[in-house]
């Protein structure tokens, strides 16, 4: 498991600080959905160069943040969190990935057309994304 800010980095405009009441690994679990990531895609920006993706705080501040504390992650989190994050396409068809998204996805009751759209969605913007910072 992830320490939180292990090192103690200071709060900045580009790195956010949470201050919440959750267990930080049921945060963690939820902040790696693919649906914060949809979310993250598309308020943010591409203005850090090669593709990387700046989101500004009053964006921040409106994410919808699944609340998953009432669900059992223990079993993904020590596979989740401890590997490498792969190209979108291989995310996403990982099974800790897909377990993880599915528990967020039952709590907002999205049927299997959503579920496929959020993928589809988000394999989209990111691949967009890189193939337009690949141009430049």
């Amino acid at each position: 498991m992830p320490r939180v800010n292990a090192p103690h980095v200071h709060e900045s405009d580009k790195f956010y600080g949470i201050k919440t009441s959750w267990v930080h690994s049921d945060l963690t679990a939820s902040l790696n959905s693919s649906v914060v990531l949809l979310q993250k895609l598309l308020s943010g920006f591409a203005s850090l160069g090669q593709g990387a993706l700046k989101t500004p705080v009053y964006a921040v501040k409106e994410f919808q943040i699944p609340n998953i504390t009432i669900m059992p992650i223990q079993d993904i989190q020590a596979s989740l969190f401890k590997r490498h994050i792969l190209p979108i396409e291989e995310e996403l068809s990982k099974p800790d990935r897909q377990t993880l998204d599915n528990i967020v996805f039952d709590v907002l009751d999205l049927t299997q057309g959503e579920r496929d759209a959020v993928y589809e969605a988000v394999i989209n913007l990111v691949e967009g994304r890189l193939k337009k910072a690949g141009s430049v």
